[in-house]
């Protein structure tokens, strides 16, 4: 999986960048190696820029192959115009109510910043809203059908701590209120992600996203806040934004942000996954170094052995004052029995849960030094 793996982000940087690429010849392979590489597309989301390395010559398929590609590719996009088509509708019902979105990743990355949008598939809808317009927003989404996947652990924890809350109906929507979870998400001013919009156009509708230094940043928090590998898709995203950005203003925004250290890995990673050129802007080359507290939030997120009682520790080190951090402690210790119904037996055994994981982890970092 990992040739695989390779070989895709050599060819999505090749495209991205107008690189000049070895051609690849697959058509002495046996199906098996050729249904694993497309299962690794198909995971990451990338099957378009396999088919599209097909169609210009760049991979050289077997011809009884080309067409259940194509197919994918096709069956791909139609879902895309639906999940678009959804976009349009929660885009319209807000603004009746006078309510901006921002949209986020898959239909904004697709048309702003890849040269044509089916060559980017994503397979729900993000959107960002204010926090204050978050009930009006569920209000919406429930009167369509959508149910939410997990209560509110209580009332207010959304518009003051939460990430996204995912709605499911007939597509899924992640209804965000800021662009990462947690630890890292408290240090994000939210106020900042809507002092510039960039608008494109989905059909004859004008609907806004992130401007591209904070879709860049987010990019890059989404790249490295979850368990490696990341995926290919938002490779995608980095490597066809990281030649376009305003380094400089990136970097001013990382700091003010505290997370340089997560945007220098998130490039790291793009150089390992595509083999980037050695013509690499020399501004990327001065890497921080995370501190302990950093290195700590990194890992919390990005160890599939990590949970949320974990980051959800890690969280109060991030917030102002100690009314808010025992706010939050109280909100995630003590939920409502919905919300505990939905993941636990009962109030005591999420605590016992909690301590528990808590323990076990700072065990197995002081068991890890050396």
């Amino acid at each position: 999986m990992l040739a695989h793996r390779v070989l895709l982000g050599r060819l999505i940087a090749a495209d991205a960048l107008g690189l000049p690429t070895t051609t690849v010849d697959t058509s002495a392979w046996t199906d098996s190696q050729w249904l694993a590489l497309v299962d690794t597309a198909a995971r990451g989301r990338v099957i378009p820029a396999l088919a599209w390395a097909a169609r210009d010559g760049v991979l050289v398929v077997d011809e009884s192959r080309v067409a259940p590609l194509v197919d994918r590719w096709r069956g791909a996009m139609a879902r895309c115009v639906h999940l678009e088509s959804r976009l349009i509708w929660l885009h319209d019902e807000l603004a009746t109510a006078g309510i901006e979105l921002r949209s986020l990743k898959g239909p904004a990355s697709a048309h702003l910043d890849h040269l044509r949008p089916e060559l980017r598939e994503f397979g729900d809808i993000d959107v960002l809203v204010r926090s204050s317009d978050l009930p009006k927003v569920f209000d919406i989404l429930r009167a369509d059908g959508f149910r939410r996947r997990y209560p509110e652990p209580r009332a207010g924890f959304d518009r003051r701590y939460g990430k996204s809350i995912t709605w499911v109906g007939d597509i899924e929507f992640d209804v965000h209120r800021t662009i990462a979870e947690g630890p890292v998400g408290h240090r994000i001013p939210v106020d900042e992600l809507w002092a510039v919009r960039s608008p494109f156009l989905v059909g004859s509708t004008e609907i806004d996203a992130l401007d591209r230094e904070h879709r860049f940043l987010h990019a890059c928090l989404h790249a490295e806040l979850a368990p490696p590998p990341a995926r290919l898709a938002t490779v995608g995203d980095l490597v066809r934004l990281l030649p376009t950005i305003d380094i400089g203003e990136v970097r001013e925004r990382a700091a003010g942000w505290g997370v340089e250290a997560l945007l220098d890995s998130a490039v790291d990673t793009v150089l390992r996954a595509t083999v980037w050129p050695e013509t690499l802007d020399p501004a990327w080359s001065t890497q921080v170094a995370p501190s302990i507290v950093d290195a700590g939030l990194i890992a919390a997120h990005r160890d599939p052995d990590s949970s949320w009682a974990v980051r959800a520790a890690l969280s109060v080190t991030t917030l102002a004052g100690w009314r808010e951090r025992t706010e939050y402690l109280r909100d995630l210790s003590l939920p409502t029995k919905r919300y505990v119904s939905a993941r636990h037996s009962s109030r005591r055994d999420r605590v016992r849960h909690f301590l528990h994981t808590v323990r076990r982890e700072v065990g197995m970092r002081r068991s890890a030094k050396p």
